[in-house]
C-alpha cells in the first residue's frame, strides 16, 4: 500500500494498483481490495464535513463473480450494507 500512495495519485488507481499487485504476486483465486480515506484536499477547500471519507472498492478472480462472497467481505469490513457495490 505505501508503495502506490506515496506516488501522486487518486484513490481508485491506487486500488485498482494494489488488487492488481496482490492478484499477480500471490496468485490467488480472488482478491478484494476495500479503501477508506480522508482526503485533505477537500479539508482544504473548505467543505464542512471535516470527517467525511471516500470508500473505494476493487475485486479481482472470485470476488468479482460472486456477489455472495462480497457480502461476507463487506460484513468482515464492517460495511453490511454495501454489499452490492463494488
Amino acid at each position: 500500500m505505501r508503495l502506490f500512495a506515496r506516488r501522486f495519485s487518486v484513490q481508485e488507481r491506487i486500488g485498482r494498483q494494489l488488487a492488481g499487485s496482490l492478484q499477480q504476486i500471490l496468485l490467488p483465486h480472488g482478491v478484494a481490495v476495500h479503501l477508506e480515506a480522508v482526503h485533505l484536499c477537500t479539508q482544504m477547500r473548505g467543505v464542512r464535513e471535516i470527517e467525511s471519507s471516500t470508500r473505494t472498492t476493487h475485486w479481482r478472480g472470485t470476488y468479482d463473480e460472486d456477489p455472495q462472497l462480497r457480502g461476507e467481505f463487506f460484513t468482515l469490513c464492517g460495511q453490511r450494507g454495501l454489499a452490492g457495490h463494488g
